[in-house]
């Protein structure tokens, strides 16, 4: 029977001794990150602590259900992406394009990164104002922020 923490261990070290190898022999940096994984070395006072047990273990048993929580946000989102596209797509392909266009653009809206400059939804040469672009926006950012969020975190 091996101890999970001594193969843990072995693993850090391994990485370790990879990144060690590729530096001297290359001189390439670029696999220094890999030094970092030591930090999680920290885990192993997780056994010695109680309280600090049952707070790793809560966090390890609710990775699944937050998992299932975030999967059910994306569908939603790849929804709103796809009806974004094809409402959309001939009035201002530049941000309703593709799916990957509307969904970087329902990012930014999500992220309030949109609102202050480049806004999908006023036309730039006449300055109108296309109030369906608008309603579409509020009711994705207002759903899932307020609602789908809700079942992330519950």
């Amino acid at each position: 029977a091996r101890n999970p923490w001594n193969v843990f261990d072995s693993f850090i070290v391994f990485i370790s001794v990879i990144s060690l190898i590729n530096t001297v022999t290359t001189g390439d940096a670029s696999l220094n990150i890999l030094r970092n994984a030591r930090a999680f070395r920290i885990f192993r006072v997780a056994g010695k602590i109680p309280q600090l047990k049952k707070i790793v273990i809560a966090i390890g048993t609710s990775i699944v259900p937050m998992a299932n929580g975030f999967l059910i946000s994306f569908i939603f989102g790849s929804i709103f992406c796809v009806l974004g596209t094809e409402f959309f797509k001939e009035r201002d392909y530049e941000n309703f394009g593709t799916f990957a266009r509307t969904f970087y653009t329902l990012w930014l809206a999500m992220a309030f990164g949109i609102w202050e400059n480049n806004l999908p939804y006023i036309n730039p040469v006449s300055g109108n104002i296309n109030y369906l672009v608008l309603f579409y926006m509020m009711f994705f950012v207002i759903f899932m922020l307020w609602i789908s969020l809700q079942v992330v975190l519950a």
